[in-house]
């Protein structure tokens, strides 16, 4: 089962140094909760887990701005990028992920990024990435360069699609 979402075109470059706010993202692109018909929230084989959260995307010539904002008053977190408060998802350039899919993780605390799978040398380097706790929520943030996802600038302005696996938000 997919969803597929349109993401907003932005004048301007998101700020990912603020938290996320209808001022920075505008409004979510989609809203999720442990009912929500396309998410399948668990911890292995464990009962879904009761978490809720707002995605944004947005994207510019430059980069694919993902937002995520999850209520959070008690953020945890570890040494290791794939465990914590987070988020964690596999893109890839086009319509499908594939084995190439980079597998990508921001997290709370002090492991807090990593990327594995295809190009993560390059993207390790290139994505801007932040996460951060306020007001009893969590604004988990990240721009990435089109250019090393594989799409040429005519690529992108004729209409980049991405393939998009989420894999864990907590």
């Amino acid at each position: 089962f997919a969803t597929f979402v349109k993401a907003d075109k932005v004048s301007t470059a998101v700020d990912t140094t603020k938290p996320i706010s209808e001022d920075t993202w505008g409004e979510p692109t989609l809203s999720i909760d442990k009912n929500s018909y396309n998410t399948g929230l668990t911890e292995y084989n464990a009962e879904p887990e009761d978490v809720t959260a707002d995605l944004y995307f947005r994207w510019d010539e430059e980069y694919l701005y993902i937002g995520v904002k999850s209520p959070d008053a008690d953020v945890t977190g570890t040494g290791d990028y794939w465990t914590g408060d987070g988020i964690q998802f596999k893109l890839q350039a086009g319509e499908t992920l594939t084995s190439e899919a980079s597998d990508i993780c921001l997290t709370w605390g002090s492991g807090t990024f990593g990327v594995g799978g295809g190009n993560e040398e390059v993207l390790e380097n290139s994505i801007q990435h932040n996460i951060l706790s306020e007001d009893g929520s969590l604004s988990m943030m990240l721009a990435i360069p089109h250019s090393d996802m594989g799409y040429s600038e005519e690529e992108v302005k004729s209409g980049a699609t991405y393939a998009i696996g989420l894999l864990r938000i907590s």
